[in-house]
Formats: structure tokens, C-alpha cells, sequence
């Protein structure tokens, strides 16, 4: 039997999740527990699962697919902030912030290491409605901003914060659900 919707969803069904995001959270049962506010991101998240997969094809049957392999995954998630901290700039620029200030060049040399434990930590998104809508957790994530980042200063475009963060390989897990049922 086929299943189809027999009208469109309602406006109320379609999720739309702004929210907060954090850094070094301890625990998820109350906002005092979720670390320190890094921004608010009035579009949400974009979560990327790095899903990769490689198809193996069949030159005798007509270049069709034979088999598929999983590769494993890369999970990101991009942000646009629409405000932040001075610890979030510490984190995304290391060595280049003084204060709530950007000094470049700063005390970063080309070739650190940004996926060490030193910059590489926990990363929960929570949406302003937290009951109803999904949040975003990455018990360890590498910050870093879009390395095509422009921060606009001008009177008529917002000035809003690109930020990326990857998910490193060792022990690094992402979730995607209620916050309930997220675990550290």
C-alpha cells in the first residue's frame, strides 16, 4: 500500500529553529548547564553529516551499480551568528584576539594544530523552542571560520559571524533530536 500526504502540512508543521549556541556544556537539563553562550543564530544550524558512500560499478553490466560501500562520515555544522562574545572570537581566531578584538597577525603561527584538545571542544545548539524542536550536539568539534568569511561594516548589510565546526576523528560523535534525549 502507498502512503502520501493528503494535503499540505500546516505552517505550524514546518520547523523553523533559531537558538543559541554553546560551547562546554556539562549537562542538558538546564540552560545553566550548557556551557558558555557563544551567539544566537536566528537561521539555526545547518548540520552536515559528511555521510560518504563510493559505488562500485559494473563495466559489463552498462556501467550499473554493483556495490556500495560506507566510507564513514565527517559531521559539520555551519553557523551564521548574529551576535557573539569575545570567547567565541577566542576560540574561532586563537592567538588573534585581544579583549573583544581582532589583531592580525597575532600569536597563531601557520601550521597550529586547531584539532587539538586545546581548541577542539564540546558544541550543543539549542533551539528557542527546546521542547519541540531538534537541537545539535558534537561532543568534539573543531571551530573554525569559513575560510571565505566576510564580516560586513557597513550600514546596510547585518554583520553576521560564518562559523564552522568539524567533528574530529578521534571519539567525535554528532546528535540530531530532542534535547531530552541527548547525552554527553
Amino acid at each position: 500500500m502507498a502512503y502520501s500526504f493528503a494535503t499540505h502540512p500546516d505552517v505550524s508543521e514546518i520547523l523553523q529553529v533559531p537558538g543559541l549556541l554553546f560551547t562546554g556544556p556539562t549537562a542538558f537539563d538546564a540552560e545553566a548547564h550548557w556551557g558558555t553562550k557563544l551567539g544566537y543564530c536566528k537561521n539555526g544550524v545547518f548540520f552536515d553529516p559528511g555521510y560518504q558512500v563510493e559505488e562500485v560499478h559494473q563495466e559489463e553490466a552498462g556501467e550499473a551499480v554493483w556495490k556500495v560501500f560506507y566510507l564513514g562520515s565527517i559531521p559539520r555544522i555551519f553557523a551564521i551568528l548574529r551576535n557573539w562574545n569575545a570567547t567565541a572570537l577566542g576560540q574561532f581566531f586563537p592567538g588573534l584576539v585581544t579583549g573583544s578584538a581582532l589583531n592580525f597577525p597575532g600569536s597563531l603561527k601557520p601550521g597550529a594544530e586547531l584539532s587539538s584538545a586545546t581548541y577542539s571542544k564540546k558544541l550543543l545548539f539549542v533551539p528557542d523552542d527546546a521542547v519541540n524542536n531538534p537541537c545539535c550536539y558534537m561532543n568534539l568539534a573543531c571551530p573554525h571560520i569559513q575560510q571565505t568569511a566576510k564580516l560586513a561594516l557597513s550600514h546596510s548589510n547585518k554583520m553576521e559571524f560564518p562559523a564552522v565546526w568539524t567533528g574530529i576523528l578521534s571519539g567525535s560523535r554528532a546528535y540530531v533530536g530532542p534535547l531530552s534525549g541527548a547525552s554527553l
